[in-house]
């Protein structure tokens, strides 16, 4: 909806527009229509006023940006952050801790925007919080927009589908998110001592499509055995929010019996690779592990990142061993055995 209103207003075409979300828990749920229900939810149910208010304020922004077009310098830093979060899954697992910033400045010097990447569930908020809220990636910008000329910052989530502050966060109140923020743009402003100036031209973007049919090796024993396991997990547990993540997980498993109702048979992933002089942006339409994100950026001489959860949403992206050892994002998984590597290959054979 956006892409036809923004080529319609302004003549940009679509291969010029990339939709990207940051992935907060604490927010409307925003599922694509074609999944009927939501993901694996009983219900579904797409506030109409708040969807036409998101692209309202979404074609407000892009007014505002195209009236204030001035020239800049861009300049990347790179870093790698600490403490703040981890592999969701197990503590010692590895995890996308690469933070990567593009800032821009004008004529005078002055920072006019930002563009920051980093690869982390924002799930600090609990269940006691009934704010729609960016959790701390809302902190996080507006730490970094004070440091840098009060400049625009535009986030990017990347490949945080088994990363989260699940071991490092101290509580799940708002002041932990905050917390957590204002420490991630530190760290992203230490970043900046090693700041190197890039040429940003020739936009050239290359759309990879795969089809595949919908996973339908799922056993019924290993669902119900999760169940279980999950159910004493969660007997075991005191904090309240470790109780809802489980309760969540537990109701999307106990709905993986009717899988076979839904109308989804075929799952369609759009890959992009975009290609702006020394910036490489690959845009993932779900939740990419790290293993995979980590392969992909480190396979070209460019600058790049993962943009994920971009232009579409088809959920967890995992790694063949994920497939093996089992758990959570494997049985809820939409993509069959062996897709991700079928996903990737092109990603590291594309030349440019």
């Amino acid at each position: 909806m956006c892409e036809v209103l923004v080529y319609k207003t302004y003549n940009i075409p679509n291969e010029n527009i990339l939709i990207s979300a940051i992935h907060t828990h604490s927010a409307p749920e925003g599922f694509p229509v074609n999944l009927k229900r939501g993901l694996f939810t009983e219900k579904f149910n797409i506030d109409e006023k708040y969807q036409e208010l998101v692209i309202d304020k979404t074609m407000q922004a892009v007014h505002d940006s195209i009236n204030s077009l001035d020239e800049v310098c861009a300049f990347a830093s790179k870093g790698k952050v600490k403490d703040l979060y981890g592999n969701r899954i197990q503590k010692d697992y590895l995890y996308d801790d690469d933070i990567f910033m593009i800032r821009f400045k004008n004529g005078f010097g002055k920072t006019i925007g930002a563009v920051v990447n980093f690869s982390c569930h924002p799930t600090v908020l609990g269940d006691k919080n009934y704010y729609i809220s960016a959790d701390f990636v809302g902190y996080m910008r507006k730490h970094l927009s004070k440091s840098l000329d009060n400049c625009l910052i535009i986030a990017m989530n990347g490949s945080a589908g088994d990363v989260s502050t699940r071991y490092t966060r101290l509580s799940q109140d708002i002041q932990e998110a905050k917390r957590i923020g204002e420490e991630l743009a530190n760290q992203f402003l230490l970043s900046l001592n090693e700041s190197k100036k890039i040429e940003l031209n020739n936009i050239k973007r290359k759309n990879l499509l795969f089809e595949f049919d919908r996973r339908l090796d799922l056993d019924i024993t290993d669902i119900d055995k999760q169940v279980i396991k999950l159910r004493e997990e969660m007997n075991k547990l005191t904090d309240a929010g470790d109780k809802r993540r489980i309760m969540v997980q537990l109701q999307v498993l106990e709905n993986m019996h009717d899988l076979s109702k839904y109308e989804l048979k075929k799952i369609v992933v759009k890959i992009s690779i975009i290609d702006i002089g020394e910036l490489r942006i690959i845009s993932i339409p779900g939740e990419l592990f790290s293993e995979l994100g980590l392969k992909i950026k480190n396979n070209t001489n460019k600058f790049s990142l993962i943009a994920g959860y971009s232009e579409d949403y088809v959920g967890y992206i995992i790694t063949e061993s994920a497939y093996q050892k089992g758990g959570y994002e494997n049985l809820v998984t939409l993509l069959p055995r062996g897709s991700s590597e079928k996903i990737v290959s092109p990603i590291l054979n594309y030349k440019g």
